[in-house]
């Protein structure tokens, strides 16, 4: 409900004109011959009336239409909240009946009223918080039209690479070169890729030994065994010049980087020959078989791929040497990556989880093994007892991984001969999947709390120093 505000006689300049004047609330205001107690804002006022702060702007009418003239402003009543005013002692205030208005007055109070409004400190108020969100949205609206636009180019940018390379549906006129081809993954890989076609190198440590000399009878003759020690510079530039005599008319297709060893031990159980030994086969002899081979890779625009593991980012208890060799073998494949872009060279990691059962990469030793390395000082602070159980705990967890060797086969497969391979192939089982994707991305305080979790970890703590 509206109020009514009323102007006292003595507030009228001239006797004989009825003063209408607009409130900066929307209401009217006539001139009534009453005395009102309250002066405010140059307005007599009443106590039960909205206080009227600024001067309104008046609106004269001619004394003839004085009874005839009333407020009506957007078919809104103007009456009494209840009964009447209550002025000074000298009467009651009087009723107004409300009748139409002229039209020009009725568009004055309209312009007025929005004047009012939008001057007033609550409108100003959500003025600007409407300003603000209509801001905040705005930014909103541009980061989102940018971020689909990304994505749409990113698209865009996949399909029109898709269509620019073909698969390789089989290896004939192309050869790969596959270090490590002893056992394991490299051995099964190199099959693999024979039976598809490729001329394949299978670089072997010990060529006249059991697993080059099966290799060599399930293959055809596409497959060659090369003396390849990855250790050493000069076996190295000997299956260059033997690879360089026998490429096939498209050239190397590919570089496997799958040399390697493994090995457990805790730092402290660790000598820095320990460290030397494993970073010179894990990474630097990836380093030197890339660098001696690259030429010939990027003449075929072709692949590099490096046999990596879930250690290169997952840093637990007993890896540390392994797991410095492959970060590392992961930061030079990424920066290599990156060059090979411009030359049409794609670049894969393949990391997998616990396939140890599937290959015949770790090096079995007891707890005695360990004890006896030990020096007088690290046997008081490892006893033997807590040796033992860490030696027992890693053979039991190599025990319940993979094996089958098939999904990092299919992996490297894929790697090779795909049209787009991946840049990174994570292999381990579906319930680890999400485990491992999200590792990577947690805080180093809730990573390291992540281990606290493992009873090994709560009875090593108990054990240690222990006699």
């Amino acid at each position: 409900m509206e109020r009514l505000f009323c102007l006292s006689s003595s507030d009228c300049v001239e006797q004989d004109i009825n003063y209408i004047t607009l409130s900066l609330s929307g209401c009217f205001v006539l001139r009534m011959d009453m005395f009102l107690p309250r002066r405010v804002g140059g307005f007599k006022v009443n106590q039960d009336m909205m206080v009227i702060k600024d001067p309104p702007e008046i609106l004269r009418c001619s004394h003839n239409i004085r009874n005839n003239v009333a407020v009506t402003f957007s078919r809104l009543l103007l009456s009494v909240c209840s009964g009447s005013f209550r002025g000074s002692d000298k009467g009651p205030a009087r009723w107004f009946k409300v009748l139409m208005t002229p039209p020009q007055l009725v568009l004055k109070a309209y312009m007025a009223q929005s004047a009012a409004l939008v001057n007033s400190p609550r409108t100003q108020w959500f003025t600007r918080r409407f300003a603000s969100m209509t801001t905040t949205f705005f930014i909103g609206q541009i980061i989102a039209i940018v971020s689909l636009s990304a994505l749409l180019i990113f698209a865009l940018a996949k399909l029109v690479s898709r269509q620019g390379c073909s698969h390789v549906s089989d290896g004939y006129g192309r050869a790969v070169l596959i270090t490590g081809c002893d056992s394991g993954f490299g051995y099964q890989l190199a099959r693999c890729l024979d039976h598809k076609g490729f001329v394949v190198f299978a670089g072997c440590l010990f060529p006249e030994g059991v697993g080059a000399q099966s290799l060599a009878r399930q293959s055809s003759s596409n497959l060659k065994i090369l003396k390849l020690d990855v250790t050493n510079d000069e076996d190295i530039q000997q299956a260059k010049k033997i690879v360089q005599e026998s490429l096939p008319e498209k050239g190397l297709w590919a570089v496997v980087n799958n040399a390697g060893i493994s090995d457990w031990a805790e730092i402290e159980w660790s000598t820095v020959e320990d460290f030397h030994q494993m970073v010179d086969i894990n990474l630097f002899g990836a380093i030197r078989t890339s660098i001696a081979f690259l030429p010939l890779v990027r003449a075929a625009k072709g692949r590099m791929v490096y046999m990596s593991s879930i250690f290169s980012f997952f840093n637990c208890l007993n890896m540390g040497a392994y797991s410095v060799s492959k970060r590392g073998l992961e930061a030079f494949a990424d920066c290599l990556r990156v060059e090979m872009a411009s030359f049409g060279v794609k670049v894969s990691i393949i990391q997998p989880g616990n396939f140890g059962r599937a290959t015949n990469i770790l090096k079995i030793k007891t707890g005695f093994d360990i004890w006896e390395k030990l020096d007088k000082e690290r046997k008081q602070v490892f006893n033997r007892q807590y040796v033992d159980l860490a030696n027992e705990y890693f053979v039991s967890s190599c025990r319940t991984g993979f094996e089958n060797p098939d999904l990092v086969i299919d992996a490297m497969m894929h790697a090779v001969t795909s049209a787009q391979p991946k840049y990174r192939y994570l292999l381990v089982s579906v319930t680890d999947m999400f485990f491992f994707k999200l590792f990577p991305h947690l805080p180093t305080a809730l990573a390291d709390a992540v281990f606290s979790l493992s009873s090994m970890y709560a009875r090593r703590q108990e054990m240690l120093y222990a006699k």
